[in-house]
């Protein structure tokens, strides 16, 4: 476990908090929902949904959350502006807390901001995702909504360096603030398995020089790949990928994981559980044994 010199900042958005160093706090485990082709669609695009199933899905990671003691958050996947209305509506009446606005681009981070705003809920949205290509308009779009808090994603084509994703965020910081974004979750991007490495050891730099928030969507280390590693270990194999991408990701003291599709999020917690719960209480026993500084 690591215990960082810079001081390690812990974000509170609407009651849940989230950073700090390894294994302080519970990592929180993001699911996604209304992502692309999500079986739950009526019609996708209009954002027409079987309201029961969808409510069924976020009762199992309720269910998971509570039976681990680790916290989650919805991550509402808005693929069409037309759409935004009525899943940010279900999802901000179906959980408590906050929750993540998941938008592929300027024009669906407009229509969403624009409900966001008329329901004032702002103090409960955290935005997916700004990078260093994010416009000024969708910038102009968070603060007009008065959102303050984003995950940074470290998008870059460099994905094998590291250090391209540093002087990512560099970029990101440089120009956030001035748009009013106050809390910032880094997701070190992963593209595939190569980078899952590179992922990791990008969070332990970013705490350990800005001593923010961070994880990464460790489902993206398999999922590019999901049709023909299924192909090769079958579902169960293929299953068990999955785990061990965002197991990896939390071993390393990660703050969060973006663990994907929200019905392969319920067999990743008693993953996470196990992890969490061995770490943390040999830490409350023999600190200076298992810490290592930097």
């Amino acid at each position: 476990m690591f215990k960082y010199k810079t001081s390690q900042k812990v974000y509170e958005i609407d009651g849940l908090k989230i950073g700090g160093n390894s294994f302080e706090i519970p990592p929180v485990l993001i699911a996604s929902i209304f992502y692309h082709g999500h079986k739950v669609f009526i019609n996708e695009q209009k954002g027409l949904f079987n309201r029961d199933t969808a409510l069924q899905l976020i009762e199992s990671i309720k269910d998971a959350s509570t039976k681990t003691g680790l916290p989650f958050l919805l991550d509402v996947v808005i693929n069409s502006p037309d759409a935004s209305e009525n899943l940010i509506t279900f999802s901000i009446d179906a959980i408590k807390g906050p929750l993540i606005i998941d938008s592929p681009g300027p024009e669906v981070t407009k229509a969403a901001m624009k409900v966001i705003k008329e329901l004032g809920v702002s103090n409960r949205v955290i935005f997916n995702s700004i990078t260093e290509k994010t416009k000024d308009e969708e910038y102009q779009a968070l603060q007009d909504a008065g959102v303050k808090a984003t995950i940074a994603l470290l998008y870059t084509n460099r994905f094998l360096e590291h250090g391209a994703r540093l002087k990512a965020l560099d970029n990101i910081l440089s120009k956030a603030p001035s748009y009013g974004i106050e809390k910032f979750l880094v997701d070190t991007f992963i593209l595939d398995l190569p980078s899952l490495s590179v992922a990791i050891k990008t969070i332990i730099e970013v705490k350990s020089r800005y001593g923010l928030p961070a994880g990464a969507a460790a489902h993206n280390a398999v999922s590019v790949q999901a049709k023909g590693f299924k192909q090769r270990f079958g579902v169960d194999g293929y299953r068990s990928m999955e785990i061990a991408s965002n197991a990896a990701v939390i071993t390393a003291g990660a703050n969060f994981i973006l663990c994907g599709p929200i019905e392969s999020c319920i067999y990743v917690y008693p993953a996470i559980y196990t992890i969490y719960t061995s770490f943390k209480y040999s830490l409350s026993r023999s600190k200076e044994e298992l810490l290592i500084n930097i």
